[in-house]
């Protein structure tokens, strides 16, 4: 396997976790906001003429918190997904590698990833819960 295809795999792979820790920051941002902003709301006297405005303005964030709780994705699906991936990805560097006749590797490999990449975006994406 050559240097420059295993680099490529590392970048390929550190941009998809970068992705999901951003995404993880950005939710626990948002709580701490709200925790910031219900102690201003407390800290304000209560002649202060802003403090019903905070209030919604809290309410909608809690609200729009609850409902992203509960969205969730299922880990199974993802996890297949990447596993089908790293197939194609194999049989891709296979082909790389080898030369020759292993160019048939190919069309394998991109028929994996046609149906893997599609279920990883779909399974991935949160969406709320049709299971009670």
């Amino acid at each position: 396997m050559s240097a420059e295809l295993i680099v490529s795999l590392v970048i390929a792979v550190l941009t998809i976790f970068g992705g999901l820790w951003q995404a993880r920051k950005r939710e626990l941002r948002s709580r701490e906001r709200a925790k910031h902003d219900a102690e201003l709301l407390a800290a304000l006297p209560d002649s202060s003429t802003m403090k019903d405005e905070l209030t919604r303005h809290i309410d909608e964030t809690i609200r729009k918190m609850i409902a992203e709780d509960s969205r969730n994705h299922d880990p199974f699906s993802v996890a297949l997904a990447i596993v089908m991936l790293l197939i194609a990805g194999g049989l891709i560097a296979a082909a790389a590698v080898n030369g020759g006749a292993w160019w048939w590797l190919t069309a394998p490999a991109g028929l994996i990833a046609i149906v893997a990449l599609p279920g990883l975006v779909m399974e991935s994406t949160p969406r709320i819960s049709t299971q009670d």
